[in-house]
């Protein structure tokens, strides 16, 4: 009498296809093992698989599976429909014994099947605007990464379209040869816009055919109100104001425009003077002081700086300002806007209007002032050279004669200035030690 002891071993085995993929819905995965001992053909049919839902779940036992005799094994399967994502299975033989009951001694075959039947899903969606503008247009600069949720097979294009009113947008074109994958999980689509000067709200985004490293298809997305088109420039409906004829009695110039559509308030409008560069030294847009009155309505205030700049019917040109896509104002030349006439006679004859004590002064501290005249709801500023105002406390009941604070930490030549109804009624050059 004589006991058996040696294992059993697999000789051969191999399987239709180490990829199981959603392809594979309602086909049969077959596995063939050849034994180098007859077996017990009573034992159990099947391996164990690593990672549940493989079996039972995406696989079941086909009754076509047999031994075909002692020590060969055919085992079919059917694939049915289950999403399942398992990118390692290891397989075990181990139930599987010889006539005398040993195991299988080489049972353990490691990352033996890829078992993915799950579709790849959109994880993210970065553009780099959502409202697309002129600063876009032209071509591979609006851009779009999409970010999947798995390894994505890579040698397989995605299709990413715009549509608008259920048509293929004619202003955004996809360009898929510029287009390109980032790396296994995100592909940045490339879009040519044309500047065709039109606003479109509500494009519709589409995005196919993208496969996984299974060759799982995606799903088509779809994406309503995705981004808006804008690439209309805003335009001036008026520009006014507050006087055509500037003279040197004139302490600021405002000038308000009124756009077409809502603007950037960040930004603010500037005019460029046409044919009179050195007027920018008289007239100096005073940042502080200008503001947007509502989004459509900028109010620009320059303040007016003495010396001698004598023409008449100067054009100006608004630039800058830009709406809420960021397009700039259209240009456009205003012509004949404004005169100007400054004297630099009129400074001395502002200044005999008023006397002033002590001078020079010292910052923090009061002067004294007398006019040869009343004045009702007197203001009173200091103004540097590069026309920076800074507002001063006054003493001043409405008679001839008041005083007015120094502000703290100024120093150097100021032109303290003295406003009634908005009207310089006196301007004098003063040193602040």
């Amino acid at each position: 009498f004589e006991i058996a002891t040696s294992n059993p071993e697999v000789i051969s085995f191999s399987w239709t296809d180490s990829l199981l993929n959603r392809a594979d819905y309602g086909s049969q995965w077959g596995m063939t093992l050849s034994f180098n001992k007859a077996m017990d053909i009573s034992s159990a049919l099947t391996p164990d698989f690593s990672v549940p839902g493989v079996f039972p779940g995406l696989l079941d036992l086909n009754n076509q599976s047999e031994w075909l005799d002692s020590s060969n094994l055919v085992l079919v399967f059917n694939v049915n429909n289950l999403s399942l994502q398992a990118d390692s299975v290891d397989l075990s033989i181990l139930p599987f014994k010889d006539l005398n009951g040993n195991s299988v001694d080489n049972y353990f075959y490691p990352n033996a099947l890829l078992a993915d039947t799950k579709r790849p899903e959109l994880l993210e969606l970065s553009a780099n605007a959502r409202i697309v503008s002129d600063n876009q247009s032209g071509s591979s600069i609006f851009l779009l990464d999409i970010t999947f949720d798995e390894a994505m097979n890579t040698l397989e294009e995605v299709i990413a379209e715009l549509f608008y009113n259920g048509s293929l947008s004619e202003e955004i074109h996809f360009k898929v040869f510029q287009s390109f994958w980032i790396n296994d999980t995100i592909y940045r689509a490339v879009f040519e816009v044309e500047d065709n000067d039109i606003e479109l709200e509500g494009h519709e985004l589409r995005v196919n055919f993208a496969e996984d490293f299974a060759n799982n298809p995606q799903d088509l997305v779809v994406l309503s109100d995705f981004i808006n088109l804008d690439t209309r420039n805003p335009r001036i409906l008026s520009l006014t104001a507050s006087s055509y004829d500037l003279d040197d009695s004139d302490a600021e110039w405002r000038v308000m425009a009124v756009f077409d559509e809502p603007m950037d308030t960040s930004s603010q409008l500037m005019l460029d003077f046409i044919d009179a560069s050195s007027l920018s030294n008289y007239l100096v847009l005073n940042n502080a002081r200008s503001s947007w009155l509502a989004p459509t309505v900028f109010e620009a205030v320059y303040d007016v700086l003495p010396g001698s700049f004598n023409q008449e019917y100067v054009s100006v040109m608004p630039r800058i300002a830009r709406d809420t896509a960021l397009n700039e104002v259209v240009s456009m030349d205003i012509d004949s806007f404004v005169s100007l006439k400054f004297e630099a006679l009129g400074i001395q004859k502002l200044a005999e209007e008023v006397s002033l004590y002590p001078v020079p002064a010292k910052s923090g501290e009061f002067i004294s002032f007398e006019f040869n005249q009343h004045f009702a709801q007197l203001k009173v500023s200091f103004v540097n050279i590069l026309g920076q105002r800074f507002e001063a406390g006054l003493d001043y009941s409405g008679s001839r004669t008041g005083a007015v604070k120094v502000p703290d930490h100024l120093a150097g030549v100021y032109f303290i200035e003295f406003r009634s109804a908005n009207r310089v009624v006196a301007r004098r050059t003063v040193y602040i030690k």
